[in-house]
């Protein structure tokens, strides 16, 4: 990198060098008529027809000793670019950051089109659920939640497991036909919570093995949720608040469940952040080809640094 810049501080004096061979502003109107009329100006130096050719040359051995792109045919350009750099010259504080910034720009512009496959995207998309799992943070993605509650029938009081030779309280049919009667007391909706609660207890009242079970916030991603497929897919398919299902099935129990609130979130299909992903995907490979293309030049120009000197001589 110190190499480049040195040697555009050489090129830069070769153009004032062929500024001078051309004639500058100190020579008669005779020769600045010999050096065609102005074709630009940046800052205080003029562009003539006569400089053009010059200067366009030391442009392109620059652009090709940065291994950047040279349009031969825009030889105006290439000069008006030349004299860009060189009256950036002038500036001394800011001149390596505004010709660095140039450089990376440029470096960046004329990389190949990133493509990014279905599997990549796929793959950013799972790292992104799995950052906001463990942190509970992420840009582009927030899982829905749904609140739900259930009135369970089950075999034994509790859903406990049988202790040894102990008896169900109630078969599973027994219990399909009890959750049977709960479906239709409720019917298809209970916009209410409490009015379920009030049918719940209605049915707990002589029913040992009735409860109600509050699930609480239930992720609607499949992949995130802990409870029984079975149950989940039956929250998950009712429509909205209030909206009941019908008796559920599981080992040991018959469930009743009333949807409650939906938290809904953002960028749960990797399609609806698509975008992002791209975005981020190619970022970073963009900071790779940069980090690539650095340890080029440090290599091409034999750079070496000293980091143990900013300790300051030992003692």
């Amino acid at each position: 990198m110190f190499g480049w810049l040195a040697r555009s501080r050489f090129y830069l004096i070769v153009a004032v060098v062929s500024l001078q061979s051309c004639g500058g502003a100190e020579q008669s109107s005779v020769a600045v008529a010999d050096r065609g009329p102005v074709l630009a100006r940046v800052g205080e130096f003029e562009l003539r027809i006569a400089d053009v050719e010059p200067l366009a040359r030391q442009a392109a051995e620059l652009r090709l000793d940065l291994g950047l792109e040279v349009a031969q045919d825009d030889r105006v350009g290439l000069a008006v670019e030349f004299l860009a750099l060189l009256h950036l010259d002038a500036i001394a504080d800011g001149k390596k950051r505004l010709l660095a910034r140039a450089y990376l720009d440029r470096m960046f512009a004329q990389a190949e089109p990133v493509s990014v496959s279905d599997a990549e995207l796929q793959q950013a998309h799972r790292e992104e659920i799995k950052k906001y799992l463990s942190t509970g943070e992420s840009d582009m993605y927030r899982p829905t939640f749904i609140d739900a509650t259930a009135i369970v029938v089950g075999c034994f009081p509790d859903r406990h497991p049988p202790k040894g030779d102990e008896e169900p309280v109630l078969i599973m049919e027994q219990a399909r036909g009890l959750a049977g009667e709960i479906a239709a007391a409720c019917g298809a909706r209970v916009p209410d919570l409490d009015d379920f609660h009030s049918i719940a207890r209605r049915f707990m009242s002589g029913h040992p093995t009735v409860e109600l079970k509050e699930f609480g916030r239930i992720h609607r991603d499949p992949r995130l949720a802990r409870m029984h497929p079975a149950l989940h897919r039956a929250v998950t398919a009712l429509a909205d608040n209030g909206a009941v299902s019908v008796p559920v099935e599981v080992p040991g129990a018959v469930y009743v469940i009333r949807c409650g609130v939906t938290d809904f979130g953002k960028g749960e299909r990797s399609g609806e952040v698509q975008d992002e992903l791209k975005n981020r995907i190619r970022l970073s490979r963009n900071r790779s080809a940069y980090r690539e293309r650095l340890s080029q030049l440090k290599e091409r120009y034999r750079v070496r640094t000293w980091p143990e000197r900013l300790r300051g001589p030992e003692r």
